[in-house]
């Protein structure tokens, strides 16, 4: 039975297989075919098997398609043999970053990522979100570092996950729980009240309760949306006004809420409607 050895590199996205077949035909040349080779993917089973080449001793034959660590079955059809129905390999290319660990530091206040790098050599991005916010990047290192330290300014539970630059998909996602030391003392700002004048303008109000950071104001378009925010005002400010963009094709509620960065949560949520313009 031919003996078939894979040989990925990985700094390459498409790895090439460095197939060596014995015993087929021993005696012939090195440059006489001996086999062709086929492969699907082994967790497609109704694939039709594709024709990878024509393998010759000891010869390397490139895989065109990028294999990020899945798995695939090779099929070898040789003079005198069997289809080679048993060779299964596994070959790990270079694949997304795994998120090994994530903790916080009650005493610094910092929360520690563990990072295990699989093979890529790209910038790794890492992404953190609270609540029910949207993914944002916190910062990037570089592929060879194995640690990052955030520092997230107010309590909550955060959700970090991490991308790779050159390689598709995300890795896996990582809770921790924060209690900020000096996060000072009040409450979020509350009596949120959004005002619209039936044109461009919405004149928000809300009272502070305390803390020691600037205030946010975060939007928020339709329901599928995620908020975002429009204004950093210093911790005095309690009023603002956004402007809207009425649209032709559809109306739409518009959300806000505001946050002090220095303690934890936000403030209610307000919304107004903004109607089509009629033409």
């Amino acid at each position: 039975m031919p003996d078939l050895t894979l040989r990925p590199r990985l700094s390459e996205s498409t790895v090439p297989l460095n197939i060596a077949l014995y015993g087929v035909v021993p005696d012939a040349p090195s440059s006489a075919p001996v086999a062709k080779v086929y492969w699907r993917w082994e967790d497609e089973p109704n694939m039709e098997p594709q024709l990878l080449g024509k393998a010759v001793k000891d010869h390397t034959l490139a895989a065109p398609f990028d294999l990020q660590g899945k798995t695939v079955r090779l099929f070898v059809v040789g003079k005198g043999q069997q289809s080679l129905a048993g060779a299964q390999q596994t070959v790990f290319g270079a694949v997304t970053p795994n998120l090994a660990a994530a903790s916080f530091d009650g005493g610094t206040d910092d929360v520690t990522l563990t990072i295990a790098n699989n093979g890529g050599s790209g910038t790794i991005r890492i992404l953190r979100r609270t609540g029910l916010n949207a993914f944002a990047e916190v910062g990037s290192i570089a592929a060879a570092t194995t640690t990052f330290v955030d520092s997230p300014p107010i309590d909550g539970t955060y959700d970090y996950k991490l991308t790779q630059n050159g390689l598709s998909g995300e890795s896996n996602t990582r809770s921790v729980v924060v209690s900020v030391g000096d996060a000072g003392t009040g409450a979020a700002p509350s009596d949120l009240a959004a005002l619209f004048d039936g044109i461009h303008t919405v004149t928000l109000g809300w009272t502070n309760n305390g803390g020691t950071g600037e205030i946010f104001v975060e939007r928020k378009d339709g329901l599928s949306g995620d908020y975002f925010p429009i204004a950093i005002l210093t911790l005095t400010d309690d009023t603002y006004d956004d402007t809207v963009e009425p649209s032709p094709s559809f109306g739409q509620i518009i959300y806000y809420r505001v946050r002090n960065e220095s303690v934890a949560g936000y403030s209610n949520e307000a919304d107004i409607f903004v109607p089509r313009v009629l033409a």
